[in-house]
């Protein structure tokens, strides 16, 4: 058995919205053992992930953009991850 803790925040204002989380908190390590009796030890990595995002109403609320930037560091990058979707 293996045990894991995550936590996270968002932050909500007007179309604004904010977010962080770290998944993995305790980095547990986790032990395998494959069909041929080899053991496959891993430990869950630390990563910590951001967002922000902004709700753009057009055409007076009848339809909206929202753009979105995402972030996550891992333990042995600057940015693993980035991303910019538009959702309309």
């Amino acid at each position: 058995i293996t045990y894991d803790f995550s936590a996270g925040i968002s932050y909500k204002w007007k179309g604004l919205l904010l977010g962080f989380a770290v998944p993995n908190v305790i980095q547990p390590n986790s032990s395998v053992t494959t069909s041929d009796t080899t053991n496959a030890n891993y430990q869950h990595a630390r990563h910590y992930t951001g967002y922000a995002q902004y709700k753009i109403d057009i055409a007076k609320g009848k339809f909206h953009i929202t753009p979105t930037v995402f972030l996550r560091k891992g333990p042995a990058s600057l940015y693993s991850l980035f991303k910019c979707p538009l959702v309309f």
